[in-house]
C-alpha cells in the first residue's frame, strides 16, 4: 500500500512524517523529490516552470523505478512526504497549464492508494515555513481547482486539519489513521 502525504509548505507534513519514522512502523519511508537536494541545487535558479516540470517528471520516474514500484510489488508499506499531485499543485500555480503536466508524467507513474491531506491555515503555514503567504494561499486554492476538476485516479482522501493543534495531536492523529489504514489493508488480505 502506497500512502503520500500532501498539503502545502509548512503544514506539517515532514514534521510528522519524521516522527512516525521513528515509530518503528513496518514501512518503507520516502520523498519526492525523490532525489532532494539534487533536484533542489538543479531548480534553485531555473526561471522557466516547465523545465522544473520536466525536472520533477524525470526525478519522479526515478522514484517509482527505485522505490514505489518494488517495494509494492514486495507487498511493503510506502509512506511518502508529497506525491505527484503536490507537483501539480506547485507547478500549475506557477502558470503551467494542469492537461500538460499530466501529459508529462512518467508512463511507470504509481497513484497513491490514500493520500493524507494537510489543511492548514497558508498563515501560520508561511510563518513555519518562511514561504510567502499569498503564495501558499494559491498553491492551497490550486489544490482544491486540482480535486475539484480534473479527472484524478480514485484515490482515497484522508483530510487532517492541523489548525489550533499541537505537533502531538496532529502527530498521533496522522499515525493513527495510518496505522489503521495499514491493518485495514493486510486484513483485506
Amino acid at each position: 500500500m502506497y500512502i503520500a502525504l500532501c498539503g502545502i509548505d509548512g503544514s506539517s507534513k515532514t514534521t510528522t512524517i519524521n516522527r512516525i519514522k521513528k515509530s518503528n512502523l513496518d514501512a518503507i519511508f520516502t520523498r519526492e523529490p525523490f532525489n532532494y537536494e539534487k533536484i533542489k541545487t538543479a531548480t534553485k535558479n531555473m526561471k522557466d516552470p516547465h523545465i522544473r516540470s520536466y525536472t520533477m517528471a524525470i526525478d519522479r520516474h526515478c522514484h517509482m523505478k527505485d522505490v514505489i514500484i518494488p517495494e509494492k510489488k514486495a507487498g511493503k508499506h510506502i509512506i511518502s512526504d508529497r506525491c505527484y499531485l503536490c507537483s501539480l499543485a506547485y507547478q500549475s500555480y506557477q502558470g503551467v497549464n494542469l492537461e500538460w503536466l499530466m501529459s508529462i508524467q512518467p508512463l511507470n507513474l504509481v497513484f497513491p492508494d490514500h493520500v493524507i491531506w494537510f489543511q492548514c491555515d497558508p498563515k501560520i503555514a508561511a510563518l513555519r515555513s518562511g514561504e510567502g503567504e499569498d503564495m501558499l494561499t494559491g498553491v492551497q486554492h490550486t489544490y482544491g481547482e486540482i480535486l475539484n476538476s480534473f479527472d484524478l485516479p480514485q484515490v482515497s482522501w484522508h483530510p487532517v486539519n492541523v489548525d489550533g493543534k499541537s505537533e502531538d495531536e496532529v502527530y498521533i492523529e496522522v499515525a493513527m489513521l495510518i496505522e489503521g489504514l495499514m491493518r485495514k489493508h493486510e486484513q483485506s488480505f
